[in-house]
């Protein structure tokens, strides 16, 4: 639920509204939004590598709203 969190958090929005002009660059926020959603698509990658879905031996709605993402 933390990984979703963050998927859908003021991180994601810090970083998307600074590539597209729609709040000021700061440099310092940005680096810090970009470095927290490093570590969870690390998480999310390290699950994957011993997993073919999120949850279970079936395609979920999390693996639905994960691959959103990507």
């Amino acid at each position: 639920v933390r990984i979703l969190q963050c998927l859908n958090s003021p991180l994601l929005n810090e970083i998307h509204g600074q590539i597209y002009g729609k709040i000021d660059r700061n440099e310092q926020k940005y680096n810090y939004a970009a470095e927290e959603i490093k570590r969870v698509f690390k998480v999310l990658d390290d699950r994957l590598k011993m997993r073919t879905f999120f949850v279970g031996d079936s395609l979920t709605i999390v693996d639905v709203v994960y691959a959103a993402h990507f």
